[in-house]
């Protein structure tokens, strides 16, 4: 204690002696020291009380540390001083426009604008105003102005992209989105939207400079690219070439049209969806699986085609992903056998078949015999991929006896569950973009469009809860969420927390705690979260409601909860099939799996209600599938459902979160009137009319 005081003694001794100028300050603001501003705040203000130029430094040092009011306060002292200070007014404007005062900052830029009409910066905040106030006109009348000052404004360009996309105008939307691309070519979050942006783009005709920018897409932030996938493969329909060869029959296959349309996919972004991206559309599912059957029939005519090879070798990467979903018919089973005792045969001597041939193995089942010759593979360039795919495996088994000395389960739902995503793992992905947003809780709660609630906006450490982690993708997409952030990530499967881990090492990831917990458990923990999410978990457990009262009570008051659950509306086809399928006693197995999605694809008759499941891309995999129409434990809600939980433990609805950006404006647009985005009621209304809005799942936010 008497340190401390000797310590406090010192900083004051060494404030009063401190020689404070307008240079040092001005110094300590290029260097971006505002800590040590703050700490002489004192002094300062003591020295120059009456200049409105270090007034403003003050405001912006108290901004950057998150001390808005005090930030608001100095700034508007030295408005009171020089009421036309740009700096001053352009500082407060972007502070208001922060804390979502637009009319405030509108006022505030407008006065500036008048003193400094050449400022682009002061148009580009202005735009950001109107933006926030959802008059997209006004948003892109003032950007194009400050881009009429600077062409090459990256903001500009970017924010001019977000705004023609909300408005509809697509065209201009890729057209700028595209200029960002070519000038922030590092950004993560850029090539996210320029793929929304894209997938909402109608092509009168294949463009192959917007198919080798989707290349890069895929190559930097693949799984985000799920959610588009389905317009990806639509953009290629729009390639004359593929789009005949996808209508071409199976019977009409011959080699030279085979090789014919590998020639085509190779030009495009194919392949790499193909090895990095659960296939979503029916279309080049079928042709991926036919393509397949077919060069495994014809293996010895395509040896030396490269271009044959490539599209093979895709394909192999396309069923480990979707864990060999495709369907095998008995021609195809009895020609595979004799390859695989073939190659197995010439393991044995020593020697490898042909890469060809190697590949068209590895696209009907896991190689598991080639495990000891990883090296071998590794001197083969095409076969890296193979070898990447077994040392990946064989490090998530080491992995998995890390979380199998745990706690046993006791819940016997919960161990039944467990065992399934022990088998399958679920989801499989490969690529995920690190966003580095940064942001503190108040900045998410404004990106997230939460209802009005007193966020924390500095940057201390939050500390996140994903409850149900799976094999991690929602960890990823979380780590560079916030400034500062600690997560634990629970789950009940060793298999999928192995997956996971071996992912958040590959990307070098070091602020996340893997546990094999129950969150029936979670009391043990002893923690309270800033932020947790628990998306498509709590309606697996034996009794979602208990599960829930435990998260609520792991929450911080103030913090915020994502949930998602299964809507009963939207899952209306699901639960048909679920039904048909266990009034037939068809019991989980890959066959069982596979007969059944074959039925559907090939729509016999008994089949034909269950069209819809098409749509859905946990169809096109086999752990997802088996999530979608096997699973153990499932309980389904509605909007009523949902409004009585939040009630019963005295949360706040803060809003949906929807993949579609489009959704809030459908919404809106029902209820002109009567507008609110967080009434329930209204939302249930719609969900009514509009049942598959919630398809995915009710995926929202909630406040203690």
């Amino acid at each position: 204690m008497k340190k401390i005081k000797q310590q406090k003694k010192a900083l004051r001794r060494s404030k009063s002696n401190y020689s404070i100028t307008l240079d040092s300050i001005a110094q300590m603001q290029t260097n971006r020291d505002f800590k040590n501003i703050i700490n002489l705040q004192s002094i300062i203000l003591k020295k120059f009380f009456n200049d409105y130029r270090v007034l403003t430094v003050l405001g912006k040092a108290n901004q950057e540390n998150g001390n808005i009011d005090q930030a608001i306060h100095f700034l508007n002292l030295s408005l009171r001083i020089n009421p036309n200070y740009i700096i001053a007014l352009n500082n407060l404007g972007n502070i208001y426009n922060y804390i979502g005062k637009f009319d405030e900052a509108i006022s505030l830029f407008l006065r500036a604008i008048k003193n400094s009409p050449t400022s682009n910066i002061l148009y580009l905040n202005l735009g950001n105003s109107y933006w926030g106030q959802e008059d997209y006109n006004s948003a892109v009348e003032h950007y194009n102005k400050s881009l009429s000052i600077d062409p090459t404004n990256f903001d500009v360009n970017l924010n001019l992209a977000n705004s023609y996309f909300k408005m509809h105008h697509t065209s201009k939307a890729m057209e700028h989105i595209i200029i960002s691309l070519r000038l922030r070519p590092d950004l993560i979050n850029v090539w996210k939207q320029f793929g929304y942006i894209c997938s909402h783009t109608v092509f009168e005709k294949f463009d192959q400079n917007i198919a080798d920018k989707i290349n890069l897409l895929l190559d930097q932030c693949t799984n985000y690219s799920l959610t588009i996938s389905k317009s990806l493969f639509g953009k290629l329909k729009k390639h004359l070439q593929i789009n005949e060869f996808l209508s071409l029959k199976k019977e009409n296959y011959n080699v030279e049209n085979i090789i014919d349309i590998c020639f085509y996919l190779n030009k495009t972004y194919f392949p790499k969806l193909l090895s990095n991206l659960i296939i979503t559309d029916i279309d080049f599912f079928i042709l991926c699986q036919n393509l397949r059957e077919f060069i495994l029939l014809n293996c010895g005519k395509f040896k030396e085609n490269k271009d044959v090879l490539n599209i093979i070798q895709s394909i192999a990467k396309q069923c480990h992903i979707n864990e060999y979903i495709f369907n095998i018919n008995d021609k195809e089973k009895i020609i595979f056998n004799k390859l695989k005792n073939l190659s197995i045969s010439e393991i044995n001597r020593g020697r490898f078949i042909s890469e060809l041939e190697l590949y068209v193995l590895s696209s009907y089942e896991y190689l598991d015999y080639l495990h000891n010759y990883v090296e071998d593979l590794d001197k083969i360039d095409t076969s890296k991929i193979l070898s990447k795919i077994f040392k990946n495996s064989l490090k998530e088994k080491e992995m998995q006896s890390q979380f199998l000395s745990t706690k046993i389960l006791d819940n016997t739902v919960s161990q039944a569950v467990s065992s399934m995503y022990e088998e399958n793992p679920y989801p499989r992905w490969e690529v995920e973009s690190i966003s580095q947003d940064n942001l503190t809780m108040r900045q998410f709660a404004n990106y997230k469009k939460l209802i009005s609630h007193d966020f924390d906006c500095t940057d201390k450490i939050i500390k996140v809860l994903v409850a149900g982690c799976g094999t991690g993708q929602q960890i990823v997409s979380l780590s560079g969420l916030f400034k500062n952030s600690l997560i634990d990530a629970i789950d009940i499967s060793a298999a999928s927390l192995a997956y996971a881990k071996r992912k958040v090492e590959e990307l070098k990831l070091d602020n996340i705690n893997f546990s094999k917990t129950d969150i029936l458990d979670l009391q043990s923990f002893n923690k309270k979260y800033d932020y947790i999410e628990c998306s498509g978990v709590l309606h697996h457990m034996e009794d979602p409601e208990k599960g829930f009262e435990i998260l609520v009570n792991s929450l911080n008051s103030n913090g915020i909860i994502k949930v998602g659950l299964y809507s009963s509306i939207a899952r209306s086809t699901i639960n048909k099939a679920r039904e048909f399928i266990k009034n037939k006693n068809i019991k989980f197995s890959i066959e069982n799996l596979r007969d059944f999605r074959t039925n559907v694809i090939e729509k016999e008759p008994i089949y034909k209600e269950f069209d819809k499941l098409l749509n859905y891309a946990d169809f096109y995999s086999t752990s997802n599938c088996r999530d979608l129409l096997f699973h153990i434990q499932e309980k389904q809600y509605n909007l009523k459902d949902i409004k009585k939980l939040i009630d019963k433990f005295n949360m706040k609805f803060a809003g949906f979160d929807f993949n579609n950006q489009y959704t809030h404006q459908y919404f809106k647009n029902s209820f002109p009137q009567q507008y609110s985005e967080y009434n329930l009621n209204n939302w249930e209304k719609y969900e009514q009319e509009n049942i598959d809005t919630f398809l995915g799942m009710y995926n929202f936010f909630l406040i203690k």
